[in-house]
């Protein structure tokens, strides 16, 4: 939600990003260091990396005109012994905000098909569509640029996302989620959205579409840690 005196004037898009780092508890000082004093490196550097990871999508939202950034959200994957490293992955919906002391106009397009956002402002209308998801597995070895290599993969999926809406004949993915499962060296990606088409009218606000959004696993997922 946004503060009642202010509107969105605008929607650009998602704007993401993804930065790993080695886990305190796998470097060769976590020998000699206490239990306590390893768990208080680890959340050290987890805090430390959200941080980054939030000023580094503010950045990114500003650079594109943006002046608020909504549906933010943060993840931090634990790789555990198959990597020693920790991913932080964070991604919201770059809009712009005005006071509302006049009427309220759309911009042209969106600039991006995916939006974290699950509602869309009364100044967009939608035919509704269907949920699409797209998955994929990876095998978690040592790499000289885990980052751009986690980058790439979350890409492809986006990619795959629009690829089936557009198909589909919907312009526009809202409520867009990721989520991630780790055992031993395997990961299995899995991101979702809901796929509509959208014109710019005065329509009523749409409907929460988290329902029709469904976990694409079962089992124990400890090893993927939302912040909320």
């Amino acid at each position: 939600s946004i503060i009642s005196t202010l509107s969105i004037n605008d929607i650009i898009g998602l704007v993401s990003d993804i930065a790993t780092v080695t886990d305190p508890e796998y470097e060769w000082i976590d020998r000699i260091r206490s239990p306590r004093a390893s768990n208080e490196a680890r959340q050290s550097i987890i805090r430390k990396s959200l941080r980054e990871l939030a000023k580094n999508v503010a950045q990114k939202a500003h650079s594109l005109g943006s002046n608020a950034v909504l549906g933010y959200h943060e993840f931090v994957d634990i790789e555990g012994d198959a990597t020693e490293l920790i991913t932080f992955r964070a991604f919201g919906t770059a809009v712009r905000l005005s006071q509302m002391d006049g009427k309220v106009t759309a911009g042209e397009n969106i600039m991006h098909h995916v939006l974290s956002l699950k509602v869309l402002p009364n100044i967009y209308s939608y035919k509704c569509g269907v949920v699409v998801c797209a998955r994929s597995t990876h095998v978690l070895t040592d790499d000289n640029d885990a980052t751009v290599t986690r980058k790439k993969w979350w890409g492809d999926l986006k990619v795959e996302l629009v690829r089936q809406a557009l198909s589909l004949r919907y312009n526009l993915i809202i409520g867009y989620t990721e989520q991630i499962s780790i055992r031993k060296k395997m990961a299995l990606l899995s991101c979702t959205g809901t796929a509509i088409s959208m014109i710019l009218t005065g329509a009523e606000n749409m409907p929460d579409c988290t329902m029709f959004h469904a976990a694409y696993f079962n089992g124990d997922a400890s090893t993927n840690q939302k912040i909320n």
